[in-house]
């Protein structure tokens, strides 16, 4: 049969649900050891199940109930990660409702190495570098032991940067930052040692007394490392010492003044020393020989049997003197700048040496030629000649030797002399002395005049006879008083004839030639009175002024 619609009844319900989908997304670079994020968008109705891979393994994820799906992965390697299967509550996806794929891809951590070993002195610099790899810029920071230095923004490699330690010390890298990751420590590597060497130092020192000619040390003490090169000066001239192995250092000069010896320049292996690290001096005093002592006299002569008393110019650099005689019979007391000779009677003619002795030895020789006599004295000179009414005597000596006085003799016969008068005598002398007598009222006619030197010992050496003439024509006496004076003088002209060659002036001079005063004379006068009450106290010439004849003149004192 066949059945009524009435007879059929119900009906079945068939729901078609989509199939569920899932689409991957994420990944991205990362460090090694970084992790990254994927995700899985799913289509479906929850709760789904899902299988993810890396390539290697698989990996079920149940029980999802939310979309999308995200999850961290942390490769060790360049990874994709994709879904092989889904479901959701209802339907289990299909292979080409399943999409996409995470990318993970790992990158290379960034290294530096460290490089710059160096050796500065006190206050230099020195160069250190760091080698980097990786993805600029950078960021490092870098330390030298106790202070961390950071630098940001490194777009190249090597970076280089100057450092000046006051000690020495290590430089490294603590911390080092790519664009894409940081490094590990075992990315770091290599230091840069720099070592701060002292500058180098000189003292010099030594020198002294030294005699010309002779040499004197001077050491220099060094520190610092070796070899050392200097350069030291006399203050004039330089000098370079190189390749000094030790300390000290010690070197001899002769100079032949006196002079100081500094440092201005001194080098070790490793700096060069500033100014303020040489000090000291060495400074070399040059004594030079004495110099020839100088004698008072140039030349003596002494008496045979007498002691005498010779010096010469005191020096203080002279610490004593030597003295020697070339003759013989003669001995020497002392070794200053004033002996005594003594000269016996055997003495003979020499020469007196003498040398100045310092620390340096006995300089050259003053010498003295000394003649020795065996008389009193010696005459240079005597001479007898008229001086107005009078006859004035003068003679000279060479030396005198223990003489007692000189004896003036007189004759006007050339035959006959008589003693008129004694002269005291200096007594001891080695240069030579001067006398002289007035005979005041001599005879007209010829006037013989001779001088005896009379020894103490009654020795007696005579001049040569001298004589003044006195014309009996015209001869008359030219006298002045008082004298001295010390207001009026008088000039007496005794025995002129009334009517002689009359007086026309008077002029009275000073010892040095000058004319003081002057008066004219008329008509005869044989006494005639001058004012010199204005004069000064001394020794005067007056000189009588005739109209026809020769002046005639006379000397006086004013008191």
């Amino acid at each position: 049969c066949t059945a009524s619609a009435a007879s059929i009844t119900g009906s079945a319900v068939v729901t078609m649900n989509a199939l569920p989908t899932a689409t991957v997304t994420g990944g991205g670079n990362i460090c090694p050891g970084g992790s990254a994020s994927v995700s899985i968008a799913l289509t479906g109705t929850a709760p789904w199940n899902l299988t993810y891979t890396d390539g290697t393994i698989s990996t079920a994820v149940t029980g999802i109930t939310t979309s999308p799906y995200t999850f961290n992965v942390t490769p060790s390697t360049t990874t994709t990660y994709s879904v092989t299967a889904v479901t959701d509550a209802g339907c289990t996806g299909a292979s080409g409702g399943i999409s996409g794929t995470a990318l993970v891809t790992i990158g290379v951590l960034p290294t530096a190495n460290v490089s710059g070993n160096a050796a500065i002195c006190t206050g230099g610099t020195a160069t250190v570098s760091v080698a980097l790899t990786g993805v600029a810029p950078w960021s490092l920071t870098y330390t030298d032991g106790t202070t961390s230095t950071t630098v940001n923004g490194i777009t190249t490699s090597a970076y280089i940067f100057k450092v000046s330690p006051t000690t020495s010390s290590t430089y490294k890298v603590s911390s080092l930052s790519d664009a894409s990751c940081t490094a590990s420590a075992s990315q770091i590597s290599g230091a840069a040692v720099v070592t701060v060497n002292a500058a180098p130092s000189a003292v010099i020192s030594g020198g002294g007394s030294i005699c010309k000619g002779t040499t004197a040390m001077i050491s220099i003490a060094l520190t610092g490392t070796p070899p050392w090169n200097l350069t030291y000066s006399d203050g004039t001239t330089s000098t370079p010492i190189n390749g000094i192995a030790t300390s000290p250092y010690t070197f001899t000069v002769s100079p032949t003044i006196s002079s100081t010896y500094t440092l201005t320049m001194l080098t070790d292996a490793s700096c060069t020393a500033t100014s303020s690290d040489l000090s000291g001096t060495a400074s070399a005093t040059v004594t030079t020989l004495p110099p020839a002592p100088v004698f008072n006299i140039s030349t003596a002569v002494v008496q045979a049997g007498t002691s005498v008393a010779f010096s010469v110019n005191a020096d203080p650099s002279i610490l004593s003197y030597q003295w020697s005689f070339s003759g013989t019979g003669v001995s020497i007391q002392g070794n200053t700048d004033a002996v005594q000779v003594n000269f016996d009677a055997t003495a003979t003619n020499g020469s007196l040496q003498v040398s100045g002795v310092n620390n340096c030895g006995s300089g050259p020789a003053a010498i003295l030629p000394i003649t020795v006599d065996h008389d009193i004295t010696q005459f240079s000179g005597f001479t007898a000649v008229r001086e107005g009414s009078s006859a004035l005597l003068k003679w000279t000596t060479q030396y005198e030797f223990q003489v007692d006085h000189y004896e003036i003799d007189y004759s006007v016969d050339s035959v006959n002399y008589h003693p008129i008068a004694t002269v005291p005598a200096v007594g001891n002398s080695l240069v030579p002395e001067s006398y002289s007598y007035v005979q005041k009222h001599p005879i007209a006619g010829w006037n013989e005049y001779q001088v005896k030197a009379v020894g103490k010992n009654g020795t007696i050496v005579s001049s040569t006879v001298q004589s003044v003439f006195f014309d009996p024509n015209n001869f008359w006496l030219l006298t002045l008083y008082p004298n001295p004076t010390t207001a009026t003088l008088h000039i007496s002209f005794q025995g002129r004839p009334q009517f002689d060659d009359p007086v026309t002036g008077i002029d009275i001079y000073d010892l040095s030639g000058r004319r003081v005063k002057s008066i004219a004379v008329s008509g005869y006068a044989n006494d005639i009175a001058v004012d010199v009450s204005n004069l000064p106290q001394g020794e005067y010439i007056v000189s009588i002024r005739y109209k026809n004849g020769n002046p005639d003149s006379g000397k006086f004192l004013k008191e």
